[in-house]
């Protein structure tokens, strides 16, 4: 294990195999989901779970990646002080206390909702006082992808999914990819960890999810 390994292991607590289960999309690619609140639920009410951490961790750093190009989108201001584990506090709080009907939404729409009550912009869809949380560069998520036994990686990018749906559902000015209806969450995990060993490494220590989010739109682009 590396140094880089060992201290994610430190920051979110011991890691265990979990089968995990997921569904493949929507009725259309606009709408491709892979994971509702009520399933993100359950996955972070498991201490052991690296899903949920790395589905967390991937809201964070996309919003951190919008912030940094200005683009107007559904916004929360997380201080770069922020640890992980409080996003994990509103996941198992505020989350929880939705009703059911609510947490059928996709997982994206209802934690960003609860992540823009808890960390609220200072001035509405504008700026945040202070620079963003990031957790997850892409040497760390290369590290994360390559292990079998972990499911951070199928979190981070599952994230990814779900918030590019919110945005494209909200018409916010992004880079776009448009999945198959049937794309299998296993398939952009191995293209992600792809993608990234491409990268010369001052790239990669940038956050994932400025590099993974243009690998997808560049390998989907939406007609």
């Amino acid at each position: 294990m590396t140094a880089r390994r060992q201290a994610w292991v430190a920051r979110l607590g011991a890691a265990a195999l979990a089968v995990l289960a997921l569904i493949g999309g929507g009725a259309t690619p606009a709408r491709a989901r892979y994971m509702t609140g009520a399933a993100l639920l359950d996955w972070c009410r498991d201490d052991a779970s690296t899903f949920c951490p790395g589905y967390l961790a991937a809201l964070a750093d996309y919003q951190s990646a919008l912030q940094a190009i200005d683009a107007r989108a559904p916004r929360f201001c997380l201080p770069s002080n922020v640890k992980l584990a409080a996003l994990r506090e509103v996941a198992t709080g505020p989350l929880a206390a939705l009703p059911p009907d609510r947490l059928r939404a996709a997982a994206a729409d209802v934690m960003i909702e609860a992540l823009v009550q808890r960390f609220p912009p200072t001035r509405a869809r504008e700026g945040c006082t202070e620079r963003a949380a990031a957790y997850v560069t892409g040497y760390e998520l290369i590290d994360w992808c390559a292990d079998e036994t972990s499911r951070l990686c199928a979190g981070y990018v599952a994230a990814l999914v779900d918030y590019q749906d919110l945005l494209q559902r909200d018409d916010s000015e992004t880079p776009r990819f448009c999945l198959p209806a049937d794309q299998r969450l296993s398939d952009l995990t191995d293209l992600a960890l792809r993608r990234l060993r491409a990268n010369p490494p001052g790239e990669l220590r940038k956050l994932a999810a400025s590099l993974v989010v243009p690998a997808f739109a560049r390998t989907y682009p939406c007609r």
